[in-house]
């Protein structure tokens, strides 16, 4: 059973709590993804999980802008990846692009379309080049904000306990995805570079 943090019967937050009752209900369909539902089923992630980011969302939304420059300040400090970036690509779009990407793993839906939304993004990074390690340590600067975002207005010790756990099932599962991304772009690189080669030896024989 999911707690309604934010419901007039529970006012955990205080008065400027979200309302969250006319939310949608939650939505898990991945029928050309079985893998990925096994691995949502490793991490126990389920749709009371997805219901409870619903509730967490209008706290993303409101701090989005700090979450996103913590996407992308920790990754500048870094002179390889500052070049990268600014020679591949525009700042800003990249920061709207993962806004978008960061509030949409909060609606609660976790379907075909929100999978191949975070592939898309996955690929976008892959193509700058990148690497899996700066992607997973991007990934853990986002998670530490967003935990603290989230949990501050919770009074309920319990509630925050939860809302720690939910938050890091969702950035682990998101990992994966991207991590996985990353492997799919590599082999198909590979391939490529394989046929070019097989090609340009026939014709030399």
């Amino acid at each position: 059973m999911v707690t309604k943090f934010f419901s007039k019967s529970n006012r955990s937050v205080g008065a400027n709590q979200p309302n969250t009752v006319d939310c949608p209900k939650p939505v898990i369909r991945l029928y050309t993804y079985p893998a990925l539902q096994k691995q949502m089923e490793l991490i126990h992630f389920t749709l009371d999980d997805l219901a409870l980011l619903q509730q967490y969302k209008p706290f993303v939304q409101r701090g989005i802008a700090e979450i996103v420059s913590t996407f992308y300040d920790k990754v500048l400090e870094v002179p390889s990846l500052r070049q990268l970036i600014e020679e591949r690509s525009n700042m800003e779009h990249l920061k709207r692009v993962v806004a978008d990407y960061i509030i949409d793993m909060f609606t609660g839906i976790f379907d075909e379309e929100a999978i191949r939304k975070k592939e898309k993004l996955a690929a976008i990074h892959f193509r700058m080049g990148v690497e899996p390690k700066w992607y997973v340590g991007m990934f853990f600067q986002i998670e530490q904000v967003l935990v603290r975002l989230i949990t501050e207005p919770l009074s309920s010790p319990a509630h925050k306990e939860q809302a720690t756990r939910t938050v890091g099932k969702l950035l682990n599962l998101e990992m994966q995805i991207v991590l996985e991304a990353y492997e799919r772009n590599n082999e198909m690189i590979k391939k490529e570079q394989y046929e070019r080669v097989k090609s340009e030896l026939k014709g030399k024989i």
